[in-house]
């Protein structure tokens, strides 16, 4: 196998447990953020694997129109079937008990998982000084 192809196997397992790990329990489109939510981290990694950038921030720093938008997102289903070269954020959310849920925002094509939207969750992004750039 070669080193691209093992970075890929390795990035989609990730994935794929990101996305797993914030997954409602009734299987039903769950939110992300919350009253319970009080910071959010990510980080933007590009189509071959690349770290592009990190952002993180507490409630209390964010704006109004921020946490609007974050408590806008929820979590989709996905009829992919396989791992992409497309870029893609890591994004956890930490409560107030110290515990923390991991999700993906990627293209609904590469995973079978349930995930955030990319394009909605990079429009959040722009309000960061970390997103994907035109």
């Amino acid at each position: 196998m070669t080193r691209s192809k093992q970075t890929a196997f390795v990035g989609a397992l990730a994935l794929l447990w990101i996305a797993c790990s914030g997954t409602s329990h009734d299987g039903q489109e769950a939110g992300i953020w919350d009253a319970d939510s009080v910071g959010i981290g990510f980080t933007l990694t590009g189509a071959v694997g690349q770290h592009l950038c990190d952002f993180s921030a507490a409630r209390e720093e964010l704006t109004g129109a921020q946490v609007d938008g974050l408590s806008s997102l929820t979590l989709h289903a996905t009829g992919g079937r396989a791992a992409c070269d497309s870029p893609w954020y890591e994004i956890t959310i930490r409560a107030q008990d110290g515990s923390s849920r991991s999700y993906a925002a990627m293209n609904p094509e590469c995973t079978t998982s349930p995930i955030l939207l990319f394009q909605e969750f990079d429009a959040w992004a722009k309000s960061t000084p970390c997103s994907l750039q035109p």
